[in-house]
């Protein structure tokens, strides 16, 4: 990916201070487990972000298709009905 190991290490070392990662001695980094109650607040605030961004982008839009809108709204229903 022609990026140094500096860097690397170092995003990987935030990544464990932030509880992301497990680093293991002689084992390797691997994904800290994630709870379900964790995994869905996550979901939330990424459906949040998302439905703010799409309410930013018509609200800016003056001549947007209608067609695209419709798609989009069915699109937020469907991620809300999988919470």
């Amino acid at each position: 990916m022609n990026v140094s190991r500096v860097p690397v290490r170092e995003a990987l070392r935030v990544l464990e201070s932030q509880g992301i990662v497990i680093n293991e001695p002689f084992k390797g980094i691997r994904m800290a487990p994630v709870s379900e109650a964790r995994l869905d607040e996550l979901i939330e605030v990424r459906v949040l972000l998302e439905l703010h961004a799409v309410r930013r982008f018509i609200s800016q839009e003056k001549h947007l298709d209608t067609q695209c809108i419709t798609e989009l709204t069915e699109c937020i229903n469907q991620v809300r009905k999988r919470r």
